[in-house]
């Protein structure tokens, strides 16, 4: 739980390899939901973007998380995201393994994530 900082390396294959990428904060809470927000670029369109999700923590250190990403407050896409907590929960690591578009359209992608709690948070 906590605030904490994240980066994306993406590949996102929707008709052919786009390069994706973004940088970020989140805040967890204990009752198993995240707020936050990121700036992304995907095939260099940059846009700010917010962050909701919903998440649950496995006693292996393992977790998962749904989100729902939102440009200018309009729902652009969700994603389930499979994470392994590394050096006692001060950060993760994690691979996209759902994107979806808001009319339910799945995306093909290969997208990695990596996230450290921000220190004294």
């Amino acid at each position: 739980m906590g605030r904490s900082r994240f980066s994306e390396c993406q590949q996102r294959v929707p008709s052919g390899p786009v390069p994706v990428a973004s940088a970020g904060s989140y805040t967890s809470r204990a009752d198993g939901t995240l707020t936050g927000s990121e700036t992304r670029s995907i095939g260099g369109e940059v846009a700010n973007e917010t962050l909701t999700a919903t998440y649950s923590v496995n006693p292996n250190c393992t977790a998962t998380f749904h989100f729902q990403v939102f440009d200018s407050g309009v729902l652009a896409r969700s994603a389930t995201v499979n994470v392994v907590y590394e050096n006692n929960g001060r950060s993760a690591r994690g691979i996209f393994s759902a994107l979806v578009l808001p009319d339910g359209t799945p995306l093909p992608s290969v997208i990695t994530v990596s996230a450290s709690r921000i220190f004294g948070e």
